[in-house]
């Protein structure tokens, strides 16, 4: 089944200074949300076909899925970008367009 069985919508807590940092903020709220809902399927005995697939609407925010860097405008990100770094590099989860 291709379903969405997470759907959320709220303000953030962040002040992001480009579109693309808004967009990778929520990204990592939704790959938080996602592993949360990983391990309680887990935890009822079900399967998960991994990768995990996330439709993400900013190409700049999924190529920073893909590529940590430490640039003047996006060092603060680096803790989210590591976890959602981590969780792209460990095969758990895939961002697409």
């Amino acid at each position: 089944m291709n379903v969405p069985i997470l759907w959320k919508s709220k303000a953030q807590k962040l002040l992001a200074l480009s579109s693309s940092e808004a967009e990778y903020y929520a990204l990592s709220e939704a790959a938080k949300d996602v592993k949360f809902v990983h391990m309680l399927l887990i935890t009822m005995g079900m399967r998960v076909k991994l990768p995990i697939i996330v439709k993400v609407d900013n190409v700049r925010a999924i190529f920073m899925t893909e590529n940590i860097s430490t640039a003047g405008r996006t060092k603060h990100l680096d803790l989210r970008a590591r976890y959602v770094n981590n969780l792209v590099e460990d095969g758990f989860m895939k961002f697409e367009f």
